[in-house]
Formats: C-alpha cells, structure tokens, sequence
C-alpha cells in the first residue's frame, strides 16, 4: 500500500502532465494564426480533446475526484476549446470543420442531458450505473483521442512527410498515458487505466512514424495540401505555362503560395481588367466562382 504522501505526489504529477498534454498543441496553433493557414493539420484531436475533457470533467464531479481529475479535465476543456477557436478560423474548409464541430458539440450536449436525467432520476438507473455508463462512454472517447492523430496516417504515407502528425501531442500523450496507468492503478480505476494502456499502444505507432517520414521543413509542409497537388508526380498547367513537377528547380528558387491578402488582391485586378481567371492546376478556365484557394502558385527567389 502506498504511502498517502507518495499517492498525493503522483496525483499531483499526473494532474500537471495532463495540463501539459491539453497545452502541447500551443505551438502548432501559434504557427497557424501566424500564418492564417491550417495547412495539413487535421481538426480532430482538437476536437475530440474537448469533447474527452468534458465528460471526464462529468465523471470527475460525479465521483467526487475534483483532484486531479476534474482539475485536470478543466484545463484541458478550455485550452481545447480555445486551440479549436483558432483552427476553425483558419480552416481552409469551413464546411468540414463546421460538421466536425458541430457534430462534437452535439454529443456533448447529449451526454449532458443524459447525466442530468440520470442524477434527476429520470433514466431508469441507479447512481452507480449512471457512472458505470458515463465510464464506458469516457473510454471510449478517450481512446478515440488518442488515436486521432492518426486520421492523417494516409496522407503521412502518400506525401512520406508527417508533417500533419502533432508531435507535440504525441509525445505528450505517451507521457500521459504513462502516469494515468500509474494513477489508475493505485486508485484501482479501470475506466482510466485501460485506455491509458490502449493510448500507450497508439503512442507505440505514432512516434515511429513521424521519425521515419519525418519532415525537413515542417514550417513549408504544414501549408502543403496532398489535394491541391504537392507531392504529387502529375504535371500541371497554371495559366497556360507547364510545369513538370518531376524537374528540379533551381536551388534559388522555390514554389510557394501567393498568401490569401495577395490573391485577393490579384483577384480583383484580373475583375478590374477584364482578364481571364485560372480556377484549377489541371488547366485554366473561366468560372463565375472564385476559389481564393486555388489561385496559381509562383516561384520566386530564396534570399542569398
């Protein structure tokens, strides 16, 4: 039996490894408000981190570990809340980011409902069912969390850049899961233990991958879009002039993206002039839709 000082010691390490983890997407949420760009970061352990900490935040007050579970569960819930914010800013499709969250958010409220129906006796349970369900429920989601980085295992192989893999989270999710198995198993709490085991599993795939595909530049791939045709060995036509993506440009010059500010802006001369507008890579078109995304790549020269 361990001692009640040794107990509290591990708690309180485990509670701020755990705020850790809910910050460790800081960084990358810095980079992208900076660069009003997503890039190939994938929404998902954003999302579902908010949804995780919530209902551990519920099961928290419910079972009276306000330390350090709800504390924890708190933190993290504003922190992903807020990294959210910023993603859903920047996304460079709205429309998917609006279904995640939305759908997220849904199932928040849902479990909610459902844990305010259960205290008010309103769902046919007794207490400790209630919490025997919210349990499962939890572990399931956390499970989820922290296989989530992997949604972008796709275009990690197809681009052989992971770049879209948040090492920070990755890392910080290993070392999480670490002392929650510690945790848990003092405490004799399998709703946290067995997915901190199964996160560690996750953690066991993540981190080789990123090494082995890891990238030379993350700050250019994270803008590199696998749809929009980086990475890609097809040739492409931008505005009558090809470019063979199979060559090799001269070590003075890169391909970059006009920012956002300047294709507006190149959009409204072309709308002002009379000009034809290049909607696609595959070939240039005239549309009455203006994709702002999609307006042609340049090279220009690197810097001596």
């Amino acid at each position: 039996m361990a001692s009640p000082a040794l107990v509290t010691l591990l708690h309180l390490t485990t509670a701020a490894i755990q705020i850790g983890m809910n910050l460790s997407p800081a960084p990358d949420m810095l980079r992208v408000h900076r660069l009003q760009t997503t890039g190939q970061m994938a929404l998902l352990p954003l999302v579902l981190m908010c949804f995780n900490n919530w209902l551990w935040l519920l099961y928290g007050l419910l079972t009276g570990s306000i330390f350090p579970l709800c504390a924890a569960a708190l933190a993290g819930e504003i922190a992903g809340l807020i990294f959210t914010a910023v993603y859903y800013r920047w996304a460079r499709n709205t429309l998917e980011a609006r279904r995640t969250c939305g759908t997220a958010f849904l199932g928040m409220a849902l479990v909610t409902l459902y844990v305010l129906l259960g205290v008010a006796g309103k769902t046919g349970q007794t207490f400790d069912q209630l919490v025997q369900t919210l349990g499962y429920v939890g572990a399931a989601i956390n499970i989820s969390m922290y296989a989530s980085p992997l949604a972008t295992i796709k275009v990690v192989l197809e681009t052989k850049s992971s770049a879209s893999l948040p090492i920070n989270l990755c890392c910080m999710i290993c070392l999480n899961c670490c002392m929650w198995v510690a945790t848990s198993s003092v405490d004799g709490d399998m709703f946290v233990l067995i997915p901190s085991v199964i996160g560690l599993v996750f953690s066991g795939v993540q981190l080789p991958l990123y090494f082995i595909y890891r990238p030379t530049n993350p700050y250019m791939d994270l803008d590199a879009q696998l749809e929009e045709g980086y990475g890609a060995t097809a040739p492409k036509t931008i505005d009558s002039v090809h470019i063979d993506t199979d060559s090799v440009l001269p070590a003075t010059y890169r391909v970059v993206r006009p920012s956002r500010v300047a294709r507006l802006a190149g959009y409204k001369y072309q709308r002002a002039e009379g000009t034809p507008l290049a909607m696609s890579f595959s070939g240039t078109e005239k549309s009455p839709r203006v994709d702002l995304e999609m307006q042609p790549m340049a090279m220009t020269p690197i810097a001596a």
